[in-house]
């Protein structure tokens, strides 16, 4: 017990200027914790997705930065995928040009969709139940794969070890009740 409780110290040390400078929060520290990607590497996509955002949010349009309430900002390995509603197609333009212009961004793709009224429970309610059919396979690992939901549309992105686990994964999220269609990103490392 003495031996885990100098492994926490040591982990929070390591940590705490990065939490201090805001580049990773909490969130990100147990992601960390269980991803499987270096922590440099996972440190260098956590800045990524907090730059983009960052210059989202300080845009000098203010319909590009109400943009950043609904995008969610996936990054592994430099590769950033943009998922969104939105309601004018030059903010995903804007957004996806302010991504590609960000240091360290190797690949930008994104999926956006119309802006529509109503729906956030069931896409909310649908995201969980992805993650927790990932999360009950004991073959995959639920934080390789990042999942976000828009209008019933389950986007999948991040690593795999094989083209099976990526194929599994497509397979879970399909079978969610109220999934309309399942996009893929997930790379196989």
């Amino acid at each position: 017990m003495k031996r885990f409780g100098s492994i926490i110290t040591i982990i929070a040390l390591l940590f705490s200027p990065v939490l201090i400078s805001g580049c990773i929060g909490p969130i990100d520290v147990y992601q960390a914790a269980t991803d499987e990607r270096r922590l440099g590497t996972f440190v260098d996509d956590a800045v990524i997705r907090r730059k983009i955002q960052g210059k989202i949010l300080s845009h000098k349009d203010k319909k590009i930065k109400k943009a950043v309430i609904s995008l969610s900002v996936s990054v592994h390995r430099g590769r950033v995928v943009l998922i969104a509603e939105l309601a004018d197609v030059d903010v995903g333009k804007e957004c996806i040009r302010i991504a590609k212009n960000t240091k360290g961004v190797v690949k930008v793709n994104s999926y956006f969709l119309p802006k529509r009224e109503g729906g956030f429970v069931d896409d909310t309610k649908i995201q969980a139940k992805v993650k927790g059919r990932f999360l009950k396979d004991s073959e995959l690992k639920g934080f390789q794969v990042e999942v976000s939901v828009i209008q019933g549309h389950v986007v999948l992105a991040g690593f795999v070890a094989n083209s099976a686990a990526k194929n599994k994964c497509i397979k879970l999220a399909k079978g969610v009740e109220g999934v309309v269609k399942v996009v893929d990103y997930i790379q196989v490392k």
